[in-house]
């Protein structure tokens, strides 16, 4: 794509002191140097120093324009290719926000209601697969509960089912790994709901998976090919399921990369045992909880798509993106009716965080600020523990938090050449 000569000028002026590796960080930085954000460049190099990040990428816009796309470090250490501002990630749960806005589509044009029961002779999946359940108060889950993540169902940190797919398939007579499908079904016949649905928050893996079989019996197409064709809407066309071993990688997706310590059983069920980024875990399983790619540029396109600025094509209506901003009242713990994580100062974010090479995040500001960064490994120890996690997410937040302190924001816009 031919440039505006203000992004050439901008593209001219990269900071060598960072692309040369002589502000003391040793790493290759690419994309256009913006100097009102060069404390972030700093930031985030800090970051990646301390916990031995290989490769990130991170992206800002202001006022629907991309003021910022950078990529840190290396998507490939062996082959010294750099990250660079469109390369591919894993999202882990950030996927969350994208199912969010397809049930939201699917409400908006009256495929779905929130109100509609999911499970039951009555329910959405009324298929006879589903038809063995264990606890009678799932008939009682609707789809905003699932939204919501308020439906009761299992939870992270309590032997979340919606990873044990060897263990499940084996349970199940059938081969390994466990398809989304076959996991719906167990928990459906071996597991209590935690509370009465509607009556507390709790996160939950298996309610996302559920909502993406919605998307998929509601519209007769797969769940990511329905969803590509929103985000194509948005100019979106570079986000995908992730592939599960290193030879399905995407063009332009970086390699990831594990603490020594993280290695387990194979999904395949064969006993192996495997690097938890390339065959511990089959994303085809954890789609719409879990599996998106995306580069951080395309995360803003997804974003200000939804964000109700309006500043760039739109996938929702107004009322529908109100909607999907209410957090239920009254419920300890509920998340919005899209999964995302929405304050009293209308800032929206979503974290991801997986043990397999993944951890991300993307924020959106009323002040119209919106901010992404991926990372190509979750350092943590291999005893680590939420709070770990918290912490390394909330200096995360930090670099986020720092944007609020720009007072001249750029006036280029390199969604022109992303």
């Amino acid at each position: 794509m031919k440039l505006s000569s203000a992004v050439k000028a901008l593209s001219l002026a990269l900071c060598a002191a960072l692309l040369l590796g002589s502000c003391g960080s040793g790493v290759v930085v690419t994309g256009v140097y913006v100097p009102e954000l060069a404390p972030l460049d700093v930031k985030i190099l800090a970051y990646i120093d301390k916990y031995d990040i290989p490769g990130a990428a991170a992206a800002v816009s202001y006022q629907g324009r991309l003021v910022y796309a950078r990529g840190f470090g290396y998507a490939d250490t062996a082959a010294k290719e750099p990250v660079e501002p469109q390369s591919l990630f894993r999202l882990a749960s950030v996927s969350k926000t994208i199912t969010g806005m397809a049930l939201s589509k699917l409400v908006e044009d009256g495929l779905v209601s929130l109100e509609d029961r999911v499970f039951g002779p009555d329910g959405i999946l009324n298929d006879a697969q589903y038809q063995t359940i264990a606890d009678e108060r799932v008939k009682d889950i609707r789809v905003w509960h699932l939204l919501t993540h308020t439906s009761g169902f299992p939870t992270e940190g309590e032997g979340d089912p919606q990873f044990e797919q060897v263990q499940i398939a084996q349970a199940l007579g059938v081969a390994p790994p466990a398809s989304h499908d076959d996991i719906i079904r167990y928990v459906l016949a071996n597991h209590s709901l935690k509370f009465d649905p509607g009556t507390q928050g709790l996160y939950s893996n298996v309610g996302y998976n559920v909502l993406g079989r919605v998307v998929e019996k509601k519209t007769g197409m797969t769940y990511e090919d329905y969803v590509r064709s929103l985000l194509a809407q948005a100019g979106v066309a570079d986000m995908y399921i992730a592939g599960s071993l290193e030879d399905e990688g995407r063009p332009g997706e970086v390699k990831y990369y594990d603490m020594s310590w993280c290695v387990d059983q194979a999904y395949d069920g064969s006993g192996r045992q495997v690097p938890c980024s390339y065959g511990n875990m089959y994303f085809p399983t954890i789609d719409s909880h879990g599996g998106w790619i995306a580069s951080p540029v395309d995360l803003l396109k997804f974003l200000a798509a939804i964000d109700g600025f309006g500043h760039r094509a739109q996938i929702l209506t107004p009322e529908t993106i109100k909607a999907m901003k209410v957090v239920p009242p009254g419920i300890t713990g509920a998340q919005a009716y899209s999964s995302w994580g929405i304050d009293a100062n209308d800032k929206w974010d979503h974290s991801g965080a997986l043990t397999t090479g993944t951890f991300a995040f993307i924020s959106r500001r009323a002040n119209e600020i919106e901010f992404a960064i991926v990372f190509n490994r979750l350092s943590l120890a291999k005893d680590g523990t939420m709070e770990d996690l918290r912490a390394m997410m909330n200096e995360v937040s930090a670099m986020e938090e720092g944007l609020q302190n720009i007072v001249v924001w750029p006036t280029h816009d390199l969604f022109d050449i992303y």
